[in-house]
């Protein structure tokens, strides 16, 4: 099986000059790579998406919260707030499994663990 390495030496180059095609075998393995842009890119569109789906489910709670201590015995607001405070705990416990699966699963394409 062929290593990303082996892999990214075969891309070629090719640049137009004059109109022309030339084909140049450079290697281009040291611009970049899987693991290069798995860590940088990609790691850090997982932290934002996570930091924003925690600030969101955290102002969910809090509204549902609020909708909670306003609700005056109101049973329909009591069941909406409890509901908005399950689908908080319940999104972030599921975007805290999916973090986990994508950074098992960039561990083992990068050969670096977890």
């Amino acid at each position: 099986m062929k290593t990303i390495k082996e892999i990214s030496k075969q891309i070629p180059l090719y640049l137009v000059i004059g109109g022309k095609e030339i084909w140049s075998p450079i290697d281009v393995s040291k611009w970049f790579s899987v693991e290069t842009i798995l860590n940088g890119k990609v790691s850090d569109a997982i932290s934002f998406f996570i930091g924003f789906s925690t600030i969101v489910a955290v102002a969910l709670i809090i509204f549902s919260g609020y909708t909670f201590i306003t609700a005056a015995g109101d049973p329909d607001k009591i069941e909406k707030a409890q509901k908005g405070i399950t689908a908080a705990i319940v999104g972030m416990i599921i975007v805290f499994i999916a973090s986990a699966l994508v950074k098992l699963v960039m561990g083992l394409i990068t050969n670096t663990g977890v």
